[in-house]
């Protein structure tokens, strides 16, 4: 995965909204390198990411070296971080709460007008490509939709796509054609348009541009329904 570098995706993290301390701890750490196995493995860009550079500890492990990722809510206040270890294995924490999110990664939200169209995803594989290929993404890292990890009701995407949906923009939610109807049940509260995307769980074959080509096409076509079954015996 190529990591690329762009200051389009910058985030405003001085929000006046935004809790002091987490400002102050997120203002600790150190820009990172751009070879930070995270930060490759995810695609990520290097303006909207840090490093825990000093000795530190969080649910009792050491995240010395760890990645870590701004979280804001749709009032665009920082809410909390995203730590990633360089060991793919190891399940994120979160901060403040380290079992769960809250807030997503804004990419791309500064240059969108409200009534444009705003895409939600949880695998930041996903979001960062979308993001490279300039449409604008929030990466809502909900715990249950690692790819590997068993499907649950995905609670930080939910209030990620109801919150920006009040907000007045048109939120997009693409997915594998596999988990459409999940989706559309999960979401049925809020006004996020479901988008079935095949192969959307295998990005790894698509390019950056190739992959937002695919998602526009599909969303340029019309909805297929299927054909009504025969009344007749």
């Amino acid at each position: 995965m190529n990591v690329k570098s762009n200051a389009q995706h910058l985030v405003t993290l001085s929000s006046p909204l935004s809790d002091p301390q987490i400002v102050n701890q997120w203002q600790r750490y150190q820009p990172v390198c751009i070879d930070h196995p995270a930060l490759q493995r995810i695609g990520g860009l290097v303006e909207v990411c840090r490093v825990v550079a000093d000795t530190d500890y969080y649910c009792d492990q050491p995240i010395q070296d760890w990645l870590v990722l701004p979280l804001h809510d749709a009032s665009e206040k920082l809410t909390g971080f995203v730590y990633l270890s360089p060991d793919e294995k190891v399940a994120p924490p979160y901060y403040p709460n380290p079992y769960h999110p809250s807030g997503g990664l804004l990419l791309g939200i500064e240059r969108q007008q409200p009534s444009d169209r705003l895409f939600i995803v949880s695998d930041p594989l996903v979001g960062f490509m979308l993001a490279c290929a300039n449409l604008s993404v929030i990466i809502s890292f909900t715990p249950e939709h690692w790819r590997g990890v068993s499907v649950k009701a995905p609670m930080n995407l939910y209030y990620q796509a109801a919150d920006w949906s009040k907000k007045g923009y048109s939120v997009c939610v693409p997915v594998d054609v596999c988990q459409v109807n999940q989706y559309k049940k999960w979401l049925d509260e809020t006004s996020a348009q479901v988008l079935g995307v095949t192969g959307l769980n295998g990005v790894s074959m698509y390019e950056q541009q190739e992959l937002a080509e695919i998602i526009q096409q599909t969303l340029a076509e019309p909805e297929q329904w299927p054909e009504p079954e025969s009344i007749l015996t």
